[in-house]
């Protein structure tokens, strides 16, 4: 209801502020002088999603779409050679935000770091890729995902949910019910 309503521009009113000032950082008006210069790389992120009422929850306690998927953008000098607009495909995670800026500073990533650079992807080209990620919150829940599937363990009433992500991408028809 109206209580819904009001959460939800509340907090796309605060995703617009973000806009803006990523705006007023990449896109300056003409002549006036900013932070992003031949050398600067920006990089915006967040730890989770918001549920904002999805599957009637808040916060990220589910391994949902609303909560898992996170923003990721990238701006960098030309130098760098990244696509304008790009957006990867594979299963990405943060585990991936050191190794690539690492890799834009050319600094080699250390082996014990589990993370791989998103750069090949951000120049178009198309790497060997993990087929997977694990999703966990523990001790709520378990899960695996590729982009296009996804499988959930409850871990407290070992619940089991399953989703066809391409098909279905509210997550709102779950195929363990499915005999087949």
């Amino acid at each position: 209801g109206e209580a819904l309503r009001s959460c939800r521009a509340g907090y796309y009113g605060l995703i617009n502020h973000v806009d803006d000032q990523i705006r007023r950082l990449l896109c300056p008006v003409q002549g006036v002088q900013t932070m992003t210069g031949h050398n600067t790389v920006v990089l915006l992120t967040s730890d989770h999603g918001e549920m904002l009422g999805d599957h009637y929850g808040w916060r990220k306690q589910v391994p949902y779409e609303a909560s898992a998927r996170v923003p990721l953008l990238f701006s960098a000098p030309s130098r760098f050679g990244l696509k304008a607009g790009s957006q990867i495909q594979a299963p990405v995670c943060l585990e991936d935000v050191m190794p690539t800026v690492l890799d834009l500073a050319g600094a080699p990533t250390p082996k014990t770091v589990e993370g791989r650079s998103l750069l090949p992807f951000l120049r178009g080209e198309t790497p060997a890729w993990r087929e997977y990620l694990p999703i966990e919150h523990a001790p709520l829940h378990q899960s695996l995902t590729d982009g296009r599937e996804k499988y959930i363990w409850f871990v407290r009433d070992g619940r089991e949910q399953f989703f066809d992500l391409i098909a279905d991408p509210l997550e709102c028809h779950d195929l363990t019910r499915e005999p087949a």
